[in-house]
Protein backbone atom coordinates (compact mmCIF):
# COMPACT_ATOMS: atom_id res chain seq x y z
CA UNK A 1 0.00 0.00 0.00
CA UNK A 2 2.84 2.14 1.00
CA UNK A 3 4.65 1.92 -2.67
CA UNK A 4 0.68 2.61 -4.12
CA UNK A 5 0.96 5.49 -1.83
CA UNK A 6 4.90 6.85 -3.40
CA UNK A 7 4.22 5.65 -6.81
CA UNK A 8 0.93 8.83 -6.75
CA UNK A 9 3.00 11.15 -5.21
CA UNK A 10 5.75 10.56 -7.48
CA UNK A 11 3.65 11.06 -10.93
CA UNK A 12 2.03 14.02 -9.09
CA UNK A 13 5.31 15.61 -7.84
CA UNK A 14 6.64 15.34 -11.85
CA UNK A 15 3.63 17.20 -12.99
CA UNK A 16 3.99 20.44 -10.20
CA UNK A 17 7.55 20.51 -10.31
CA UNK A 18 8.18 18.95 -6.97
CA UNK A 19 10.74 16.49 -5.93
CA UNK A 20 10.07 12.77 -5.44
CA UNK A 21 10.35 10.40 -2.91
CA UNK A 22 13.80 8.55 -3.66
CA UNK A 23 13.99 7.07 0.53
CA UNK A 24 12.70 3.52 1.26
CA UNK A 25 10.07 4.12 3.45
CA UNK A 26 7.96 1.59 5.73
CA UNK A 27 5.23 1.93 8.20
CA UNK A 28 7.76 2.17 11.23
CA UNK A 29 8.60 5.74 10.11
CA UNK A 30 5.43 6.77 10.61
CA UNK A 31 5.70 5.92 14.32
CA UNK A 32 8.50 8.12 14.23
CA UNK A 33 6.70 10.69 12.62
CA UNK A 34 3.75 10.40 15.12
CA UNK A 35 5.97 10.70 18.38
CA UNK A 36 7.99 13.55 17.39
CA UNK A 37 4.57 15.06 16.03
CA UNK A 38 3.14 14.84 19.40
CA UNK A 39 5.99 15.94 21.59
CA UNK A 40 5.84 19.37 19.64
CA UNK A 41 2.29 19.55 19.98
CA UNK A 42 3.05 19.34 23.93
CA UNK A 43 0.61 16.11 23.77
CA UNK A 44 1.06 15.03 27.78
CA UNK A 45 3.61 12.37 28.12
CA UNK A 46 0.95 9.56 29.46
CA UNK A 47 -1.42 10.03 27.04
CA UNK A 48 1.26 9.23 24.32
CA UNK A 49 2.28 6.24 26.22
CA UNK A 50 -1.14 4.61 26.32
CA UNK A 51 -1.86 5.91 23.29
CA UNK A 52 1.26 3.64 21.55
CA UNK A 53 0.94 0.77 23.93
CA UNK A 54 3.74 1.71 26.19
CA UNK A 55 4.11 2.00 30.01
CA UNK A 56 4.11 5.10 31.44
CA UNK A 57 7.47 4.96 33.03
CA UNK A 58 8.48 3.70 29.34
CA UNK A 59 11.55 5.07 27.68
CA UNK A 60 10.01 4.70 24.24
CA UNK A 61 9.14 8.45 24.09
CA UNK A 62 12.69 9.10 24.32
CA UNK A 63 13.53 6.93 21.90
CA UNK A 64 11.02 7.55 19.08
CA UNK A 65 11.01 11.47 19.39
CA UNK A 66 13.37 13.23 16.63
CA UNK A 67 13.43 16.81 18.04
CA UNK A 68 15.95 18.94 16.19
CA UNK A 69 17.32 22.68 17.22
CA UNK A 70 14.74 23.87 14.80
CA UNK A 71 12.09 22.19 16.93
CA UNK A 72 13.46 23.71 20.33
CA UNK A 73 13.96 27.08 18.74
CA UNK A 74 10.61 27.08 17.41
CA UNK A 75 9.30 26.55 21.16
CA UNK A 76 11.59 28.92 22.72
CA UNK A 77 10.33 31.81 20.55
CA UNK A 78 6.74 31.07 21.36
CA UNK A 79 7.37 31.13 24.94
CA UNK A 80 8.82 33.90 24.90
CA UNK A 81 6.26 35.82 23.10
CA UNK A 82 8.45 36.35 19.76
CA UNK A 83 7.32 36.19 15.97
CA UNK A 84 8.14 32.96 14.34
CA UNK A 85 9.11 34.37 10.44
CA UNK A 86 7.26 31.09 8.73
CA UNK A 87 8.26 31.23 4.54
CA UNK A 88 4.89 31.22 2.79
CA UNK A 89 5.23 28.16 -0.20
CA UNK A 90 3.93 29.13 -3.39
CA UNK A 91 0.39 27.89 -3.95
CA UNK A 92 0.27 25.79 -7.25
CA UNK A 93 -1.89 27.10 -10.43
CA UNK A 94 -4.82 24.87 -11.70
CA UNK A 95 -5.59 25.73 -15.31
CA UNK A 96 -9.42 26.85 -15.45
CA UNK A 97 -9.30 25.49 -19.51
CA UNK A 98 -8.10 21.88 -18.89
CA UNK A 99 -8.18 21.69 -14.75
CA UNK A 100 -4.25 20.76 -15.01
CA UNK A 101 -2.51 21.47 -12.01
CA UNK A 102 1.13 23.81 -13.02
CA UNK A 103 3.98 24.96 -11.12
CA UNK A 104 3.44 28.30 -9.43
CA UNK A 105 6.56 30.18 -11.18
CA UNK A 106 4.40 29.26 -14.89
CA UNK A 107 3.07 31.64 -16.98
CA UNK A 108 1.04 29.74 -19.42
CA UNK A 109 -0.26 26.08 -18.68
CA UNK A 110 2.11 23.58 -19.73
CA UNK A 111 -0.89 21.48 -21.63
CA UNK A 112 -2.81 23.60 -23.17
CA UNK A 113 -0.78 26.96 -23.55
CA UNK A 114 -3.51 29.07 -21.58
CA UNK A 115 -2.39 32.14 -19.54
CA UNK A 116 -2.53 31.82 -16.14
CA UNK A 117 -0.89 35.17 -14.58
CA UNK A 118 -2.22 38.27 -14.98
CA UNK A 119 0.99 39.71 -16.84
CA UNK A 120 0.36 36.75 -19.76
CA UNK A 121 -3.39 37.33 -19.97
CA UNK A 122 -2.45 41.31 -20.90
CA UNK A 123 0.29 40.39 -22.84
CA UNK A 124 -1.85 38.17 -24.95
CA UNK A 125 -4.41 40.84 -25.15
CA UNK A 126 -1.64 43.27 -26.57
CA UNK A 127 -0.66 41.09 -28.85
CA UNK A 128 -4.31 40.34 -30.29
CA UNK A 129 -4.76 43.88 -30.46
CA UNK A 130 -1.74 44.62 -32.69
CA UNK A 131 -2.41 41.80 -34.67
CA UNK A 132 -5.49 43.18 -35.44
CA UNK A 133 -4.45 46.46 -36.04
CA UNK A 134 -2.22 45.28 -38.78
CA UNK A 135 -4.78 42.81 -40.68
CA UNK A 136 -7.36 46.25 -40.57
CA UNK A 137 -4.36 48.17 -41.99
CA UNK A 138 -3.22 45.59 -44.25
CA UNK A 139 -6.65 45.41 -45.76
CA UNK A 140 -7.15 48.97 -46.46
Amino acid sequence: MINRLIKRHNKLAEKSGKPKIRKNITTHLFRYYAQTRDEKNKMPRTIMCKLRGWKTDSRQPERYARLTTHDVDEYLMEQHGLENQKEETPKLSRCPRCHEINPPSSEYCYKCGMPLSKDSIDMEEQVRSLVDRLFEDKMK
